[in-house]
């Protein structure tokens, strides 16, 4: 089964007929010769939703998988990780300092004319 960040791909097509519906509806209340073709769209898109909640392509207990996936590169991702992230936090933290506390001196003023 086909998941996308732990959630099934048919959720994610409900949201996006849900979020088209209501743009589109909003759209076709503002138009008065549009108005029934909201109504239709909205109810259009209620039949959908049940057909595709009432109606699984695949079943409801998922088959048991009997690979185990192990990660061997996980070590060597937390290394990178905390060597970019030492190097980050030194790099803002001498920013800050040679950066944002230099002092900023007030230039003297030429005058004309004395």
């Amino acid at each position: 089964m086909a998941l996308i960040l732990g959630i099934g791909v048919g959720l994610f097509i409900l949201a996006v007929v849900w979020t088209v519906t209501i743009l589109l509806s909003i759209v076709f209340f503002r138009v008065d010769k549009l108005r029934p073709a909201a109504g239709a769209l909205i109810v259009f898109s209620a039949v959908l939703t049940l057909i595709l909640t009432l109606y699984p392509r695949e079943g409801a207990t998922p088959e048991p998988a009997n690979i185990v996936v192990t990660d061997e590169t996980f070590m060597g991702r937390v290394v990178l990780l905390a060597f970019f992230s030492f190097f980050t936090l030194l790099s803002l933290g001498l920013l800050f300092v040679f950066h944002w506390t230099e002092p900023i001196t007030a230039r003297p003023i030429k005058l004309t004319g004395y």
